[in-house]
């Protein structure tokens, strides 16, 4: 069963942004498309299909095409039944990154309110539960409900074509569309819901879907740099443990993906010789400079504090200065860490992440009874079965 589910996760997107297109219809689209997926998870059991995509997408057409007619609109059928070819052929073959990234760009219509864009392609693109769409936003579920509501009626009423938008178009969506990507990624790799493998297949399709986007924006610095950060990220992911968290200080090396990091580290020195600085090329350099430290201790830590600091002037978060103050920590600089802490605890007061950094601090500070109220807070705080678990063990020693 599990195996099933990793393959709907696979193909879902794709088959729906299909159907979309050539339906019209963006309700009965997701409709179809969950009617077939049920019938997948019952049907697949005994026989997986040679192409599940063209199968996903042939039953959602079929139960289409029985609601048109169910609501007599003749004039839909006819346009459903003209694309019947179009539709069913090609199915299986690598473009349909480029079917998902279209929607992708259909879901970013500058009509529909930003947060409304993003909430509305994490749940159609990646069939985000509207729970990992909250967290990965930080806000309430009801809101996720709200926004993506909003952005499916404002599709309806303004009459916004499936079909990809024109290349002038295409570059006023791009910051949304990169940023949808990224949150795309962070799921999967926080893994916040859902196991290991089907976490991994999250990164994975984000990457598929910045290297077809690249390929879209050929010499686009931004996008270049956000693929190099991937990359870099996804590289150590096997260093992180199966069953339970490894911290980056303990991860075995030999581990990561050395041939994806060398891979990354071109991708990234190709963006900044474009010499258009953003955030993704900064938080690119940080990861990059984990990636490539031999050891733990051999990581250039006062680069990464120049670093956060320079990314604050583009993104002043309490996370961005939480990161600053974990760097000074690792640095051993324990007094700036201290001082920024206790300046970022009246907004990370609920911050897993916050306590955990502040944990360690006092650990160093040989408070052991402190650091263990704040190992126990974070574990508390934290949405994540293995960080739980990692925060419990570390208050228990």
């Amino acid at each position: 069963m599990q195996e099933i589910k990793h393959l709907l996760q696979r193909h879902y997107g794709a088959a729906l942004s299909i159907l979309m297109a050539r339906i019209g219809d963006i309700s009965l689209a997701e409709d179809a498309m969950q009617e077939a997926a049920i019938k997948a998870l019952e049907l697949w059991q005994e026989t997986v299909p040679d192409k599940p995509r063209a199968w996903l997408i042939t039953v959602a057409y079929r139960y289409s095409v029985d609601q048109f007619r169910r609501h007599n609109k003749l004039h839909q059928i006819i346009a459903a039944e003209a694309h019947t070819i179009d539709l069913l052929a090609n199915t299986e073959g690598p473009e349909l990154e480029d079917h998902l990234l279209q929607l992708i760009f259909i879901c970013c219509h500058p009509s529909i309110q930003v947060e409304n864009q993003i909430a509305l392609t994490l749940k159609l693109v990646m069939g985000f539960h509207v729970l990992d769409i909250a967290r990965a936003l930080v806000v309430p579920e009801s809101t996720v409900e709200q926004r993506i509501t909003r952005a499916k009626r404002k599709i309806q009423k303004a009459g916004i074509e499936f079909e990809l938008p024109n290349q002038h178009q295409l570059k006023q969506r791009l910051p949304s569309v990169l940023k949808t990507l990224y949150l795309i990624f962070n799921e999967g790799h926080h893994r916040t819901r859902g196991d290991r493998l089907y976490c991994e297949l999250r990164c994975q399709q984000a990457i598929r879907l910045m290297r077809s986007l690249c390929r879209l924006f050929r010499g686009n610095s931004e996008a270049l740099a956000l693929l190099a950060l991937m990359l870099f990220t996804d590289a150590r992911l096997p260093g992180r443990g199966q069953s339970q968290f490894i911290p980056l200080e303990d991860q075995d090396r030999s581990l990561w993906r050395h041939a994806q990091i060398a891979q990354a580290d071109i991708i990234l020195q190709k963006s900044l010789a474009m010499k258009v600085l953003s955030p993704y090329h900064i938080e690119a350099a940080i990861s990059g400079l984990h990636s490539q430290a031999k050891t733990f201790s051999a990581t250039d830590w006062l680069q990464i504090k120049g670093l956060y600091q320079k990314l604050y002037q583009y993104k002043p978060t309490p996370i961005v200065q939480l990161n600053l103050a974990s760097a000074h920590l690792m640095d051993g600089d324990i007094d700036a860490a201290h001082s920024l802490l206790a300046r970022l605890e009246p907004e990370l007061s609920q911050y897993a992440g916050f306590h955990a950094a502040f944990a360690k601090l006092l650990e160093q500070q040989q408070d052991p009874e402190g650091a263990k109220r704040h190992f126990l807070k974070a574990a508390r705080l934290s949405k994540n079965e293995q960080d739980i678990a990692y925060f419990l063990k570390l208050a228990e020693c």
